[in-house]
């Protein structure tokens, strides 16, 4: 929904990849955008199209393992069916080659992250040789250098066959192996799709759809706050039907009384925990501030200069938290600020408010 231009544009790029050479596609946007929702798309047309679909996904806890997202989607394990990825699974598990009494392991013997890396491109050339291949990793912001390195090289040295590489990734966090990946592959002409916000109308359509009713104003005015982040209209939907808030009257959707579920904060604030711990401080700060806020009123409550909350504020910037408003600073997302600011004890911050007004006041601030 709301898609249509990424669609055909990831349309040209499989008819392009067809009988190669190969193609790159990335899509990035905030968590909750719709990245993943395209690729299931793409996936799906690259079927009809006689594409073999394959796909993994990066794991934040598995930033360590090498090749991680590869041997999802590809299937490397030792128990394989296939002899040729069962040999690469028992490599990547360090079974094959003995050494001093112990197993040999990617971490102890770099050579054998090159003997991987091989035989993952021999893979993928006889598969891309016997019929067209869509190869999707998503959440590449988690992939770990040898997964990283891996997509390089398919695209370098397999250059000539039918391959399709796809690609979902956050504004943050990146690491320097991963912006060195997304520079080559754009450089190289690779497809570089950035999602955006759903726009009002395309909201209302999918409040329609989950809700089963058109939406009266009150409701509408409550998925206001989620800033067209199509994850985060759906969860807040749910957790307000759950809750038995949304009801129905003459035929329309309507939201008599708004309280955040707790469902939607504890979303929230998990996906908030990538960001550094000094970037989640300042924005509990801000968020006693208001949906808006002056980087001189932060500062002067933080009793911090400016230019010591510039990198805390460039991890929210990155990350799609923050944004620019005029020549204030805002949450990009109402309801963020709202699960940021309740995940706060009562206590704390009145504290806080109190804080804020007399630094405030001391500084003879509006």
């Amino acid at each position: 929904m709301g898609r249509a231009s990424e669609v055909a544009s990831l349309d040209e790029l499989l008819g392009r990849a067809a009988e190669g050479p190969c193609q790159v596609g990335l899509i990035e946007g905030e968590a909750g955008i719709g990245k993943s929702r395209l690729v299931t798309e793409v996936l799906h047309r690259a079927r009809g199209l006689g594409f073999q679909p394959y796909i993994g996904a990066a794991a934040e806890l598995e930033r360590d393992r090498p090749f991680g997202a590869l041997v999802e989607a590809l299937d490397l394990h030792p128990t394989s069916s296939d002899p040729e990825r069962a040999e690469i699974g028992h490599l990547l598990v360090g079974d094959r080659e003995p050494v001093r009494g112990g197993a040999l392991t990617l971490a102890d013997a770099p050579t054998l992250r090159f003997r991987v890396l091989e035989a993952v491109l021999t893979l993928v050339e006889r598969l891309c040789l016997s019929a067209p291949m869509v190869l999707a990793v998503e959440d590449l912001h988690w992939a770990d250098p040898s997964t990283l390195l891996c997509l390089r090289q398919l695209c370098r040295r397999l250059a000539h066959l039918p391959l399709a590489l796809i690609g979902t990734l956050r504004p943050s966090p990146w690491s320097a192996e991963l912006d060195r990946l997304l520079g080559e592959f754009v450089a190289q002409g690779g497809s570089h799709l950035r999602l955006g916000s759903m726009d009002p109308d395309e909201v209302a359509a999918l409040v329609t759809e989950i809700v089963g009713t058109p939406p009266g104003p009150t409701l509408l005015q409550a998925v206001e706050g989620a800033g067209g982040n199509p994850l985060y209209v759906t969860e807040l939907l749910r957790g307000l039907s759950s809750e038995g808030a949304i009801q129905v009257r003459e035929g329309r959707a309507e939201l008599p009384e708004f309280l955040l579920p707790s469902s939607f904060r504890l979303l929230v604030l998990r996906q908030l925990e990538a960001l550094p711990m000094e970037t989640i401080e300042v924005l509990r700060v801000a968020s006693i501030l208001g949906t808006s806020f002056s980087l001189a009123d932060l500062s002067t409550v933080l009793d911090r200069p400016s230019s010591a909350l510039v990198n805390s504020l460039q991890e929210a910037f990155r990350a799609g938290v923050v944004a620019e408003a005029g020549e204030r600073l805002a949450f990009h997302h109402e309801l963020v600020r709202e699960a940021v600011y309740s995940d706060l004890p009562l206590s704390v911050r009145q504290a806080l408010h109190l804080q804020a007004g007399r630094a405030l006041a001391a500084a003879a601030a509006p």
